[in-house]
């Protein structure tokens, strides 16, 4: 655990496909960009975003989880939901 902007996140880091994933959870949400796209219009939609050739993916249910890193955010997404939700 490590303490980020006020907020207490765990860090996990992963090799996928090749690349670094790194996966951040908390007890709170994490701010969404004014530049992410959500996947949906549900409440609580996770949503996707980009920033040079790392992208983000963002889940609020079960629990808080940004996935970051260089692969394409629906493979991000799709890992975050795979994710076991402890």
């Amino acid at each position: 655990m490590v303490e980020l902007g006020g907020r207490t996140v765990s860090l996990i880091r992963y090799r996928v496909d090749g690349r670094e994933v790194l996966i951040a959870a908390s007890d709170r949400a994490f701010a969404m960009p004014a530049d992410a796209r959500p996947v949906s219009d549900e409440r609580d939609a996770p949503w996707l975003a980009s920033r040079g050739d790392v992208n983000l993916a963002c889940l609020s249910q079960p629990v808080h989880r940004l996935v970051v890193g260089a692969l394409p955010p629906e493979r991000l997404l799709e890992i975050g939901r795979r994710l076991p939700d402890g």
